[in-house]
């Protein structure tokens, strides 16, 4: 499958129609991708890490880190490459979201384990160049954010180009959640786009 950059939503998307998935623009793959400079420029500084999620996505890669930046919201998957060069998504197993019963050990079967994933470095001023490095990387500039919260282990982004958003926090909850309020607490316009729609 091919994956390539929408220029007008600035989402990497599957190239399986000449319509970008998100936005509905055309994708013309005869125009250059904007540079790392200029999507830095686009992206801001990343602030805060708000923790390993998998998106809820299917054809792109799912699982990766979840920043806010000065400039919106940015998903940045993890991918590996392959021998021949091509990218791959890191997927792992899906988490259980409560504990076993302690009688289970019982029958000799252990509890699946979720693997720690491997952050990539993440440099606050070089957005750009990881952005244009990790296909299915997605943005979401602050002014089409409508809303963005933390329910449970679910973040829930809804946008004006585009589906609303979800990814389901890797991390452990409790980061999560206190990530989530030292973004709020920093910035009140975020505080804004998160008791909307409430």
């Amino acid at each position: 499958m091919r994956i390539v950059l929408c220029h007008n939503c600035i989402s990497w998307v599957p190239l399986d129609a000449e319509l970008c998935p998100d936005c509905h623009r055309p994708l013309d793959l005869n125009e250059p991708d904007p540079t790392a400079a200029d999507l830095d420029e686009r992206l801001g500084e990343a602030r805060w890490r708000l923790g390993t999620v998998r998106c809820e996505r299917k054809q792109l890669p799912s699982q990766g880190l979840l920043l806010g930046t000065t400039g919106g919201l940015m998903f940045l998957p993890e991918v590996i490459a392959l021998p021949n060069g091509a990218l791959q998504g890191v997927e792992g197993p899906v988490e259980r979201f409560w504990p076993l019963p302690r009688w289970w050990s019982l029958w000799g079967r252990r509890a699946p384990v979720v693997p720690q994933i491997r952050e990539p470095y993440l440099e606050l001023n070089r957005l750009g160049e990881r952005f244009l490095s990790a296909p299915g990387a997605l943005f979401v500039p602050r002014e089409q954010l409508i809303r963005a919260a933390l329910s449970g282990r679910t973040w829930t982004v809804s946008r004006t180009v585009g589906r609303t958003l979800r990814f389901t926090a890797l991390s452990p909850a409790e980061e999560a959640r206190q990530a989530w309020r030292e973004m709020l607490s920093h910035d009140p316009a975020w505080r804004q786009l998160a008791a909307a729609g409430r």
